[in-house]
């Protein structure tokens, strides 16, 4: 993946987050954009937009990158419902003593994290920021702990996965245990491949003339008629199509690995690594100590063994993560076909006449 865009101007970043915001996107927007421009009148009112909208956003001012998530990400979920089944089958075993469970659960609140100081601001105090987790393993106690954060990096560099391991770890004042992290790559050249190809175009076309809206039609020179209905979507054309398309138009072949990250002599470090796909011939599952989950203070009141482990079912995360990449192709699709007259440019989209 490149390196995130990057923005020097409010009318730059207002015009290229209201067309983000317009559209149904599925993957995030990352954008490298100063602080101070987050507080200029245009980007403010977008964002107001946006939040009032329920869209989720961040902002991390050690690197300056504002992350917009997609209205739908499957590829990115699957590790979200991973980390649900990990707990209600830790919950089932007796992983979690029954008189913790109420207090061990799924979140994605956010966290106030710390960073270095800036020796040219002049303050002595270290400037905060709030940075939200895929989904996290928490523990209520005084306040919501986030014990275990899973975060997901779909077409995403490593280099920026890790620093959200390195920041977990570092800048949560000792809460974070364990950063569980997943990452995921599409390989774009045979997809684009795919979509060079002659029964690619086909079946393309096929689609847009059984399912495509007006507007995607007249771009392909498909006699469109203003009283067929076209432009009305209903769940019977969205089940349609997710069932007439083929996924390799849509999705490249998908690899993808995982790694747990821990502090070890206050330095973030990798404690175990598995690959997911394509699935290896001796799989192992990593694993999760007790100790990652349940906080100091509460192992002694609660008599808790360290030696404790649960695994994460990696087979079970598979599953989860095909049937997102399914998803993400259907998503992909009705992008496509069900194209508004002023589309955002993307990799993914076809260039099929």
């Amino acid at each position: 993946m490149e390196s995130p865009r990057t923005i020097n101007s409010p009318s730059e970043a207002q015009t290229l987050l209201a067309r983000y915001l317009h559209f149904e996107i599925s993957t995030d927007l990352l954008i490298r954009i100063p602080e101070q421009l987050l507080y200029a009148p245009p980007v403010k009112q977008v964002l107001k937009a946006a939040k009032a909208r329920k869209r989720l956003f961040s902002y991390d001012r050690e690197t300056n990158l504002l992350r917009i998530r997609g209205m739908s990400r499957p590829v990115h979920d699957a590790a979200g419902l991973l980390a649900s089944e990990f707990l209600t089958s830790a919950v089932s075993v007796g992983f979690i003593p029954p008189e913790l469970r109420k207090r061990v659960l799924l979140s994605t609140d956010g966290h106030i994290m710390t960073r270095t100081r800036d020796p040219g601001s002049g303050s002595k105090k270290l400037q905060g920021w709030t940075k939200y987790p895929d989904t996290s393993i928490a523990f209520r106690a005084d306040q919501l702990l986030p014990m275990v954060v899973f975060e997901t990096g779909f077409a995403e560099r490593y280099e920026d996965l890790r620093n959200d391991a390195s920041q977990w770890l570092l800048r949560s004042g000792g809460k974070v245990r364990l950063v569980v992290l997943f990452k995921i790559d599409e390989d774009q050249r045979v997809l684009q491949s795919s979509q060079k190809s002659h029964d690619t175009r086909r079946r393309l076309r096929k689609l847009v003339r059984d399912y495509g809206n007006d507007f995607v039609k007249t771009k392909y020179g498909i006699e469109s008629h203003d009283d067929n209905g076209a432009d009305i979507s209903d769940a019977e054309l969205y089940d349609n199509i997710r069932v007439h398309i083929e996924l390799s138009d849509w999705m490249g072949p998908i690899t993808a690995r995982l790694e747990l990250w821990e502090l070890q002599d206050g330095t973030p470090a990798i404690r175990e690594s598995a690959v997911v796909l394509p699935a290896p011939r001796t799989p192992v599952n990593p694993k999760i100590k007790i100790t990652d989950i349940i906080p100091a203070a509460s192992q002694t009141e609660h008599t808790i063994d360290p030696h404790q482990v649960h695994e994460l079912d990696l087979d079970f995360y598979r599953e989860l993560l095909l049937e997102g990449v399914r998803s993400q192709a259907f998503c992909r699709a009705i992008q496509h076909l069900r194209e508004d007259p002023e589309p955002i440019d993307s990799d993914y989209i076809p260039k099929l006449g």
